[in-house]
């Protein structure tokens, strides 16, 4: 058994097969993918980060019942 990354990739056997390199073609979608939605996860941790969100300048005030709390 070999260890190379392409055994007879050209079809050393003489049969014509269909589709030889499929495989490589979905590791290079898959790559490309993840590495979008790395940069889109990336993007969106930083503009929640940086981001100027308006803050409420309305005070709250909410009073609590002394129920809620046991001494």
């Amino acid at each position: 058994m070999t260890r190379c990354l392409f055994v007879n990739r050209h079809g050393g056997d003489g049969i014509t097969r269909r589709g030889g390199n499929t495989g490589r073609g979905m590791g290079r979608i898959t790559i490309f993918l993840v590495g979008a939605v790395a940069l889109a996860v990336l993007g969106g941790c930083l503009y929640l980060a940086y981001g100027n969100f308006p803050v409420s300048k309305v005070a709250v005030e909410k009073v609590l019942p002394d129920a809620r709390f046991p001494k």
